[in-house]
């Protein structure tokens, strides 16, 4: 801890030098002030999500539509905080750098002919989110059966503690 303006104060995470714009994994973790449970609660060993809770759900899961770069890889809500798992991809831009300019969600008017966000057809080919076909194949989110056993996603329960 460095001494600022007569206060101490916890140094910065961030790695020195390293481009948080570029591409790669990011595991974020985000705290309430005061780790004031807002989100919820653990009942019976699963976390039961508040309004809040269910708001910070439903915010997270909006990231890859207004952020087309942007991947949720996995994430868990806790009562306090919240841990992603982000994949940044390489950004697309229009030629005059605005990301959006009428709105649409597709800057240049070719990113999505076919309903998969893929113009290439190389980031998902069938538009199931699993672009190699190895990481969902019962529907689950999860490849090895650990961790949702029954398959319910209830989405009033989001975490195994």
């Amino acid at each position: 801890m460095t001494l600022y303006q007569s206060r101490y104060r916890v140094e910065p995470a961030r790695a020195a030098g390293w481009d948080y714009h570029a591409q790669g994994y990011y595991f974020v973790t985000i705290c309430t002030h005061k780790r004031i449970r807002y989100f919820g609660e653990v009942r019976n060993q699963r976390m039961v999500l508040t309004k809040t809770g269910n708001i910070a759900r439903s915010e997270l899961l909006k990231t890859p539509e207004i952020r087309d770069n942007v991947v949720v890889d996995e994430w868990v809500i806790m009562p306090d905080h919240i841990h992603v798992i982000f994949r940044i991809l390489p950004a697309r831009t229009n030629p005059a750098g605005t990301r959006d300019p009428d709105g649409t969600g597709d800057p240049d008017g070719t990113r999505d002919p076919d309903g998969t966000r893929d113009p290439d057809g190389t980031r998902d080919p069938d538009g199931t989110g699993d672009p190699d076909g190895t990481r969902d194949p019962d529907g689950t989110r999860d490849p090895d059966g650990t961790r949702d056993p029954d398959g319910t996603r209830d989405p009033d329960v989001e975490a195994h503690c």
